[in-house]
């Protein structure tokens, strides 16, 4: 099969196209089908124009100009026509709203090729419309595609079982809808883990926590700072290491300092995709804070699975897809972050115990490897698009 997968923007700095749909397309590479990647990356325009092979997949940076609403109008369909010249036998389109999926629509409605739309997130006003403040145009503009787009597609993958549901209730029909969580690259478990000494070194003795992601607006690592506090009683003074930018820096750490935690807390900014391995084999516990809101009940968070195949010892909330991957007490712990004597619980057990730690990563590596390669997703991914073809034809 002729496979198109069509992301909504570059592959870096965000990780849809990267963490996501690239993973997936190299899979269904590898099981034999041509595969190409079109994305339109108007957020790294270093990239623009540029097309070349990757690990068996055609990648193609549709060309992009400066933003203006004329650039916004036409991306969608210069991507379209980009994956039109190509001719596949199908087209999978990422996010619910923006480029991808309106140039996925134009191709549906004007070449009538079999449609597959993904979703891995909530984007409008219950999502990440209405927590970055986009403007009421805008995000009513998100909710119509939102809602309204899945039920047009041939099929539809979504990334959490919670998002499953979500499309239902939104009118797509149950059978149409294909639960394809987030994967991790078969390839990485037979290679080792990065030498994180030289960066342990200037972490300093004491035991390390680490927290990889945007810090967005709905950022909710305050919940782990504040759990982090409470153990300054007990005498254990861990170091916090936070990956990551965004807009909540500044406030998160003003919070950090009225807590007392200037000094714990190591802000190491965004790192490139190829040194995160050695941030996180430099860490003895990961941690992935989550309040329990349908923004968090949505997404299929990527940062779990990179902590599981760096064969860490996880502490997560227990929301949403993470018990997916999580089995508390086996494969990491699961606990309400925002109760931070709880959070708090759990750090202490496993700083104060390094074989519980040793062996929940070592189980969370195994499970991650047996239960989410992405060479065992793209069966699930190969059933939509069956799915799509047969609705085209009918």
């Amino acid at each position: 099969m002729r496979i198109a997968l069509v992301g909504p923007f570059a592959f870096w700095p965000k990780a849809t196209v990267s963490r996501r749909a690239f993973p997936l397309a190299r899979a269904l590479a590898r099981a034999g089908h041509e595969v190409a990647v079109f994305v339109p990356p108007f957020d790294n325009p270093s990239q623009s124009g540029k097309v070349f092979w990757a690990d068996g997949v055609l990648v193609v940076n549709v060309r992009t100009g400066p933003d203006s609403l004329l650039t916004r109008l036409v991306t969608p369909i210069r991507l379209a026509l980009a994956v039109a010249r190509w001719r596949p036998d199908v087209v999978h389109t990422f996010k619910a709203a923006g480029y991808a999926a309106t140039a996925g629509l134009y191709l549906r409605l004007f070449g009538r090729y079999p449609w597959v739309l993904d979703t891995d997130d909530l984007e409008g006003s219950a999502g990440w419309a209405g927590i970055n403040g986009y403007s009421l145009l805008t995000t009513r503009l998100i909710d119509l595609q939102e809602h309204r787009l899945p039920r047009l597609a041939g099929a539809v993958t979504a990334a959490s079982r919670f998002l499953a549901a979500e499309l239902v209730r939104w009118g797509v029909r149950a059978g149409r809808v294909f639960y394809l969580p987030n994967g991790v690259d078969p390839d990485l478990a037979h290679r080792p883990l990065p030498d994180p000494t030289a960066l342990r070194r200037k972490l300093g003795p004491g035991p390390v926590l680490i927290f990889v992601g945007y810090l967005t607006r709905g950022s909710d690592l305050d919940l782990a700072l504040r759990a982090l506090a409470r153990l300054r009683p007990t005498g254990l003074r861990p170091t916090l290491l936070v990956v990551g930018d965004g807009a909540a820096l500044p406030a998160l750490k003003t919070l950090a300092g009225s807590l007392g935690l200037g000094e714990q807390v190591r802000w190491a900014g965004r790192v490139p995709p190829e040194e995160l391995g050695t941030y996180l084999a430099a860490a003895d516990v990961a941690l992935y804070p989550c309040r329990d809101v349908p923004v968090n009940r949505a997404k299929c968070a990527m940062k779990l699975v990179e902590y599981m195949a760096a064969g860490r010892a996880i502490i997560a909330g227990r929301v949403g897809q993470n018990p997916e991957y999580i089995v508390d007490g086996e494969s990491g712990r699961l606990v309400d972050c925002e109760n931070p004597d709880e959070f708090a619980g759990a750090m202490t057990d496993l700083l104060a115990d390094p074989d519980l730690r040793a062996r929940l990563g070592a189980e969370a590596r195994r499970r991650v490897f047996a239960e989410f390669s992405w060479g065992r997703l793209a069966v699930e991914a190969e059933e939509a698009y069956r799915a799509a073809v047969e609705c085209g034809r009918g």
